[in-house]
């Protein structure tokens, strides 16, 4: 058998350490998991050394918000650690593996997009056929849902619409007050 059954997986019975005694996590390939004091699997992940990936860890901020959290492991073969990591994803259905990291912010950055394209009456398809770009980088302009602008999309943008950067792009104020300032 090349992988793992999670079925038969206690992870209760995993060799483990606490949150605070993660220094003492062995130098070894791994499938690692979260898991809270309720018992509840709340992260799966894998590395190619336990001990260096947990001195600092993406979800460190979230495992220090549950109660006595404990990171056990399974030492696998390096060769079989992407299969065992997926059937363990695949089985707990940890919450922290279906969160984002990335905090939704609603950006001052704001596009006109929508404006120039409704003054020129073109829809977001034939935009984005027209200037090269990716529908779904047009929409997220036209809905002013984007997280971050690239410099090469900017460009062309601006250069389609034959206007400068601050014509389409401006600094939306953070609130009333601000506003009125």
């Amino acid at each position: 058998m090349n992988t793992i059954d999670p079925e038969y997986i206690d992870p209760l019975t995993l060799p483990s350490v606490g949150l605070g005694d993660r220094h003492l996590l062995p130098v070894t390939p791994a499938v690692y998991l979260a898991i809270d004091s309720l018992g509840t699997v709340q992260y799966v992940g894998k590395t190619d050394c336990l001990k260096a990936r947990w001195k600092s860890h993406h979800r460190m901020p979230d495992l220090e918000e549950k109660s006595g959290v404990r990171i056990a492991w399974i030492s696998t073969k390096l060769s079989l650690i992407d299969s065992v990591e997926a059937a363990l994803i695949e089985y707990f259905n940890p919450p922290l593996n279906r969160e984002s990291t990335a905090k939704v912010v609603d950006s001052a950055v704001k596009c006109n997009l929508k404006k120039f394209l409704e003054e020129r009456e073109l829809t977001q398809q034939r935009f984005a056929a027209a200037a090269g770009l990716s529908p779904t980088t047009v929409g997220q302009l036209y809905r002013n849902s984007f997280r971050r602008l690239d410099n090469g999309t900017v460009e062309t943008v601006c250069k389609f619409f034959g206007v400068e950067l601050g014509d389409m792009f401006y600094i939306a104020p953070a609130n009333k007050d601000e506003a009125a300032a």
